[in-house]
């Protein structure tokens, strides 16, 4: 049974009468009290007849009591997780003149018990995954609430679950929430994070994360008060090159191979030295290489020094070489390398040492390499190249050394190299050069050393020399 509300308002004729009554004793000193239940009690006072009229007017237009006109449920929305799950639900409840009345006992009903149960109190109970909505009513008027049961998320999935990235470039990660049922959650919106903001930035709202520095870290994503997570590596640019060139050359048995492919930055592995993250020398000198240069070791494009002599590399120089427009030393000096020297060398016109000696390589000296104003060393001793001596080679007017003994060279000896007055050593030994010395020769006012034996010279030494 229904409480009716409580009425605790005075009424407009007590009213009337409290009024009429002060106004008295304000004009007589002292308080006399006059009833007036009905019209005629008011028309036999003293009171002017107008302002009785008007006063019973006012009552007669006011309600004596107030009446439910709406009820209002809060929260409106009641999202619950699992079965089992409890919270209550307030009614309020307000009068014709928008005023909480209270002391009302609303009806509490649910459209839908297998989702969710409302008691007298407005205690809701879960019973099963979906909507329902909660109503509370007094007489007309209603009040509705949506009651919303998800099942408990069981997992967060992050994809890729693993990824590298160089520093400067990103990676978007994407989300997704498991029911327990195994279902995946709809419209699922995951708020992101990682582990190491130095390393990995990471936008909170897309799961687009971006390397800073080298190392590992975690991404994170939460949906709904559940993690996941996934592993992210920051890698320099230069980190695939090397790892390259580690499992090209038979890393795993190099003399010296201590912090190579471990998650140290570059800079700590044996032998890389670096400026920041970027590899400014190769130092892997007589450590036991065994393989090909693999043409991703063009990618170094920072590096000033690859030191690589004294190993067992095989196979051609990589043409890829030329792209490394910072090198000024290239030593790959006493290894077994095959083909032509290619002509993308001659791109590398900060080159100050080119030492290929004592290789198997063949074919002729390209003439892109007479390009390279720089370079002070050409060292091309011990290999199988043929042809004749390039006159070209006598642009390279900054050339000290030049070493192309033991090799099938044929021909005469260009008298163009006299214009290299740099030159400190000058080697032609061991080929099958014709003809005589040249008497210009004698202008390398700074040679120290000439070695011209085991070719087919004829004449004699000229006095210039």
């Amino acid at each position: 049974m229904r409480t009716r509300p409580r009425n605790t308002s005075i009424t407009c004729e007590e009213e009337l009468e409290k009024n009429i009554a002060a106004r008295r004793a304000g004009a007589n000193g002292e308080a006399s009290s006059i009833i007036f239940p009905t019209r005629q009690s008011a028309a036999r006072s003293r009171i002017p007849s107008v302002l009785v009229l008007l006063a019973l007017l006012a009552c007669a237009e006011s309600p004596t009591e107030p009446m439910v006109t709406s009820v209002t449920i809060m929260p409106r929305v009641l999202a619950m997780v699992g079965v089992g799950a409890g919270a209550t639900l307030v009614a309020e409840v307000r009068d014709q003149n928008g005023r909480i009345m209270t002391g009302v006992r609303v009806l509490w009903t649910s459209s839908n018990t297998s989702v969710a149960t409302v008691d007298s109190r407005g205690e809701v109970t879960s019973t099963g995954y979906g909507e329902a909505v909660i109503n509370a009513t007094y007489e007309a008027a209603v009040g509705a609430a949506a009651a919303i049961v998800e099942q408990p998320i069981r997992s967060v999935i992050i994809v890729p679950a693993n990824d590298t990235v160089v520093v400067g470039d990103s990676v978007r990660y994407r989300a997704y929430a498991i029911y327990e049922n195994g279902d995946t959650v709809p419209n699922a919106e995951p708020v992101w994070g990682t582990s190491d903001p130095v390393l990995v930035s990471v936008e909170a709202g897309t799961g687009l994360a971006t390397g800073k520095g080298e190392g590992r870290a975690t991404i994170t994503a939460t949906i709904r008060g559940t993690e996941g997570s996934a592993g992210i590596k920051v890698v320099s640019p230069d980190w695939a090159a090397l790892v390259a060139l580690y499992r090209a050359t038979d890393g795993d048995n190099w003399d010296r191979n201590q912090g190579w492919l471990t998650d140290a930055p570059i800079g700590q592995w044996i032998d890389v030295i670096t400026d920041g993250d970027r590899v400014i020398s190769l130092e892997l000198q007589d450590n036991n290489l065994n393989g090909p240069l693999p043409p991703e070791i063009g990618k170094l494009s920072e590096v000033f020094h690859l030191y690589l002599f004294d190993n067992n590399l095989t196979g051609p120089i990589p043409a890829s070489l030329g792209k490394l427009r910072n090198l000024v030393t290239l030593m790959l000096s006493s290894n077994d390398l095959t083909g032509h020297i290619p002509g993308e060398l001659g791109n590398l016109h900060r080159l100050r040492t080119l030492s290929l000696w004592y290789n198997n390589l063949t074919g002729t000296i390209p003439a892109s390499i007479f390009q390279l104003q720089e370079l002070e060393r050409l060292y091309l001793t011990g290999n199988n190249l043929t042809g004749p001596i390039p006159p070209g080679l006598s642009n390279l007017t900054g050339l000290r050394w030049l070493h192309l003994s033991s090799n099938d060279f044929s021909g005469p000896i260009p008298a163009e190299l006299s214009s290299m007055t740099r030159l400190y050593q000058l080697s032609l030994g061991g080929n099958d050069l014709t003809g005589p010395i040249p008497p210009e020769l004698g202008k390398l006012s700074s040679v120290q050393g000439l070695s011209f034996g085991g070719n087919a010279l004829t004449g004699s030494i000229p006095p210039e020399l």
